[in-house]
């Protein structure tokens, strides 16, 4: 359960494992998903904290079909279900 406080997507917490949990979140700091991950992989990422976080795709990668490089806001005490569609480009269920 690592904490979070970086704000933007170069500098965001890299995940890696299937599952992360957060439980320590200082307010729009972010997470990042992998690159290179296969087509169909699952990350679950949870936000335990009181504040919201932001998830990001890898460096030039896209989420729910959006801008390139932007993020979701994940709120508090939510979870979301991230699939890679080609391992750059996720699909964010939250």
């Amino acid at each position: 359960m690592p904490p979070l406080w970086r704000c933007a997507q170069t500098n965001s917490f890299a995940i890696s494992d299937d599952v992360t949990i957060f439980t320590t979140a200082a307010s729009n700091s972010g997470a990042r998903l992998p690159s290179g991950s296969s087509p169909g992989d699952v990350f679950v990422i949870a936000n335990y904290d009181t504040n919201t976080m932001l998830i990001y795709p890898p460096s030039t990668g896209i989420l729910n079909g959006g801008s390139l490089n932007a993020s979701v806001s994940l709120a508090t005490k939510k979870s979301a279900i991230c699939i890679s569609i080609d391992g750059t480009n996720y699909l964010v269920n939250i």
